[in-house]
Formats: C-alpha cells, structure tokens, sequence
C-alpha cells in the first residue's frame, strides 16, 4: 500500500497541473503576509487610539514612551508598504508567466489598472513606499482632537515637499486632510485588495478548473491510500498514550500537522478535548472513518491532557 501510495505521489508532484497549483499557491502566500503585516499595523494602530490604557501616551511626561510607539508604528507602516510592493511585483510575474503568453486572462490588466493604478487611494499607497525607500522617512503624529479622538497621521505638508508623486497619488495627497489618518490609508487599500483578489482567484479557478479538479482528485486519491496506515497510527498510538509514553497532541499532529494546516483551528490550541474532537473529524474527511470505540478513547484522554 505504501509503495502504491509513493507512487501516486510521484506522479502527481511531476505533473504540470501540480506544478500550476503550487505556483499559484507561492502567490497567495504572498498575499497573506499582506494580510499578516497590515493586520499587526493595525492592531497597534487600535490600541494607539482606541485603547484606554494608551490615553497616557499623550501626556508630557509619557514623551519617550510615546516615541518608541511612533517608531514602531513607522516599523511596521515600512513593513506593510515593503508587502504592498511585494505583491504587486508577484502579480505581475504572475500573469506575464502564466496568462500573458496565452491570452488567458485578457480582464487582468484592466482591473489592476482600475482598482490600483487608477484610484487614488491606492496609487498613493504604493507610491508611499518609495517615499520611504527614496527620500526619508516621515514623521509619524500622535494627534488627539478636542473631542479626545485620537489618530496616528503623517504629515501632508512634509509629503507634499516630494516632487516625484504621480498623478493620482499627488491627487489624493492634495485632497487628503492636513494630517493623513495612517489609518484610513491601511483600511482603504486593504477593501480594494481583497476585493480584487477575491475576483483574482474566482477568475483563476475558472480558468484552471479542469487542473484543479485532477490535482484533488490525485490529493483524494492518496489520502485514501493512506487510511489503513493512518488508523494504524493511531491504534498504535492511544496504547502509547494510555500507558503514559505519549501525548495525544503529538500522536494526532504525525496525521493532522497545525503548523501546516491553514490555521482554521487556532483558537482551539489550548482547548486539547475540543481541537482532539475537530481533528479527528478532519482525519475522517481526509483518510478514513475512525471507529467510535477509538475516536472515544481519544477523547477520553483529550479530557485529561493540559495544553503544553
């Protein structure tokens, strides 16, 4: 069986629709690590302005605290420009190495032209970054209203002092108040990307929709082949964690890995019964149907085991 499951294995990582998938799937981890560096710009970004416990940065005392702040506000504003960047580059190697020379994908170029290059917001945005890489980094203000609304901004009149704007950039710049709510930038460009690359990949899967449906297929194929070794496994390993030489987490994670899974179950990390519960239904799916007898003396253990 598992020299049948090999070989199932090698035919499917030589074949062009596995290469395809696998390209695919490099840029869409790009464009989550997007997600990741905007989404830590603005969890700090919310504790700057909306948490109570930041209200004593603004006092003069707090100055210095307040600055380490700023600067790693400015960190990780460069570090989502630099992903910005990164995965407009990708997406353009992308389509010129995979759609350009086929004439697959002959909306492409006008919807990048539209949602990006075209829109204000988001040309800005992109242009930011090579501010920051080509003329200096900007002051980052901690700004509270009469109001006591608090926002983190750039100053326009320091970014207006750049020559090089292009039009639409300069445009939204001119219009933009007197200091730029980083804020208001991060979540404006974040609607327009994932609005896009919702409809990127709608439109990728109707192109490659027969290379996706052989690749599962295959996928499906091998997990099958594999569900006698894995209830095996897993026979063999409740006796271990019965007898206290193994733990339920380490003995389920040889089948169902959580640092390569997509992460649909981290908030179950530190609850052993419930992410014991939820993996064993996923091996089901995946390979093969767990006997109850041995699902519940998974559970059972799960019950007494603490999350490391």
């Amino acid at each position: 069986m598992k020299s049948d499951e090999s070989h199932q294995q090698q035919v499917l990582v030589s074949s062009p629709e596995w290469k395809l998938v696998g390209r695919i799937k490099t840029f869409a981890t790009s464009v989550r690590m997007l997600e990741r560096n905007a989404e830590e710009l603005m969890r700090l970004l919310r504790y700057l302005t909306t948490d109570a416990r930041s209200i004593l940065l603004m006092a003069a005392g707090y100055k210095e605290e307040r600055d380490k702040y700023l600067e790693e506000a400015l960190r990780l504003l460069h570090n989502f420009l630099a992903s910005v960047a990164m995965v407009i580059d990708h997406a353009r190697v992308l389509y010129r190495e995979l759609y350009e020379p086929r004439d697959l994908f002959g909306d492409y170029e006008p919807e990048v032209r539209r949602r990006f290059t075209d829109d204000p917001l988001s040309r800005f945005v992109r242009e930011l970054r090579n501010y920051f890489l080509h003329r200096l980094l900007p002051v980052v203000l901690y700004i509270e209203d009469e109001h006591g609304s608090r926002t983190i901004a750039l100053r326009k009149v320091d970014l207006l002092q750049h020559d090089n704007w292009p039009p639409q950039a300069r445009k939204y710049l001119e219009s933009a108040p007197d200091d730029v709510d980083i804020t208001v930038l991060v979540e404006g460009y974040m609607s327009n990307v994932r609005d896009f690359y919702r409809w990127f990949a709608e439109r990728q899967e109707e192109i490659h929709a027969e290379a996706l449906v052989s690749v599962q297929k295959r996928l499906d194929e091998i997990a099958k082949a594999r569900g006698p070794r894995m209830l095996a496994s897993l026979a063999a390993g409740i006796e271990a964690i019965e007898r206290g030489t193994e733990d339920v987490r380490a003995v389920l994670s040889e089948w169902f890995d959580p640092v390569k899974e997509p992460g649909e179950f981290d908030a179950l990390l530190d609850e052993v019964p419930a992410w014991t519960e939820h993996v064993l239904y996923r091996l089901e799916q995946r390979y093969a149907a767990v006997p109850k007898e041995l699902a519940d003396r998974f559970l059972r253990a799960a019950s007494r085991s603490r999350a490391p």
